[in-house]
């Protein structure tokens, strides 16, 4: 994964970005291969079911620990409950997402990469990554919402997988919980505040269980974390996916990454609607789901920059004109502008050179002033850990 820098910096950033490493190190405490919560429905269980069944004061207990990344069921981590709740909710909560942290890689600049398995089938990739926000530092959870994507881009690692399965919203809670656990075992990490669903899979194509699990995060009862610090984030499979995704707290976020029919169907095979349809249906989800003057209304639009292919300022005006109707219909949009990650050594895509992504940002401002302009500083690449590098081998997990 990737995280965005606050604005139009662009020699900054690039600086940052061209003095990355290449160095591998590994995380001060290695994480074990049995850290599983033992009782993994808790997470997705409504507070008011928790509370019938131990009551009030053991419910906070519960959930004051698992926002602590401690298990409630194992004595030596939480002495404060009882050998009663442990095993009540065991007996209750037994079966659900059997999630592990199977790995866990630290980057050079302090970004971590968790291996997480399901059982014995399947695996995933989640990321803590550290970052500078409004001056103060913190870290953002990137979560994965299925097993490879069905979406295909061409640039994307995962994408290459295909769909192997969506997860259930127990499995995408399970990553938040291993990740806070993670954490206490990285030397330095900043405190968790934001997570983005921009990992593994298309939420807007596993929007049951992506809901489900935004609604887990945001739940003050539960994991607490503020809906403006939660992005789901869609390629679009088709104007209607934005309704659905927009039912769960948080900003959307569309991976639009060409506003040429032909370009984005080059760069997105799957691509079965025209960019300005799937527009269209981005706009009706904010008119249908979030009033007009909401935080919740603001939007990421995320582009991809692939050195000689959508990185020109031709491509830049087009879509200067192309976010005009989002504009006028959102508090706030931002522009995410992502240099290309290689994923392999025959790469058919290159990463732009420093001048070609400040021109485009400065071309993109020229054309569309106010506009929120951010370029991505690659965090993790040199575990493998940035934007569209995230795959695991599913197929051989699952023999």
């Amino acid at each position: 994964m990737m995280a965005m820098t606050k604005v139009i910096r662009p020699l900054q950033v690039l600086a940052l970005l061209l003095a990355q490493t290449r160095a591998l190190s590994t995380i001060a405490k290695p994480l074990t291969t049995t850290s599983s919560l033992r009782a993994p429905g808790l997470l997705t269980t409504p507070v008011e079911s928790l509370r019938s069944l131990i009551g009030e004061a053991r419910t906070r207990s519960v959930w004051k620990a698992l926002r602590e990344g401690r298990d409630p069921c194992v004595q030596e981590e939480t002495p404060e409950l009882s050998r009663w709740t442990r095993e009540t909710l065991t007996a209750a909560y037994g079966s659900g997402a059997d999630a592990r942290c199977a790995d866990a890689r630290t980057a050079e600049d302090g970004t971590t990469k968790l291996l997480v398995e399901f059982g014995d089938r399947d695996a995933v990739e989640a990321v803590l990554i550290p970052q500078l926000t409004r001056g103060k530092a913190t870290s953002t959870l990137c979560v994965s919402s299925q097993v490879g994507c069905a979406m295909g881009c061409a640039f994307c690692a995962t994408g290459k997988m295909g769909l192997i399965r969506s997860l259930t919203d127990d499995e995408i809670a399970a990553q938040l919980w291993l990740a806070l656990r993670a954490a206490r075992s990285v030397p330095d990490l900043p405190p968790l505040r934001s997570i983005v669903f921009m990992g593994m899979g298309d939420a807007g194509t596993n929007p049951k269980h992506a809901k489900a699990a935004a609604e887990c995060f945001t739940d003050p009862d539960r994991f607490g974390f503020s809906r403006h610090r939660l992005t789901l984030s869609t390629v679009g499979p088709s104007p209607s996916a934005f309704l659905a995704l927009a039912a769960a707290p948080g900003q959307l976020a569309w991976s639009v990454h060409a506003v040429d029919a032909d370009l984005r169907k080059r760069l997105v095979p799957t691509a079965a609607w025209e960019p300005e349809a799937l527009r269209d249906g981005l706009l009706d989800a904010l008119r249908a789901t979030r009033p007009m003057h909401s935080k919740e209304r603001s939007v990421m639009l995320a582009v991809t920059l692939l050195a000689g292919v959508n990185d020109s300022l031709e491509h830049a005006r087009a879509l200067a004109e192309f976010v005009q109707p989002v504009r006028a219909e959102t508090p706030r949009l931002i522009v995410d502008l992502i240099p290309y990650n290689p994923i392999d050594a025959a790469d058919a895509f290159q990463r732009p050179s420093f001048d070609a992504v400040s021109a485009f940002q400065r071309e993109l401002k020229a054309h569309a002033p106010g506009l929120f302009i951010g370029v991505r500083n690659a965090r993790g690449d040199d575990e493998a850990a940035a934007c569209g590098q995230l795959a695991t081998n599913a197929q051989k997990r699952r023999r």
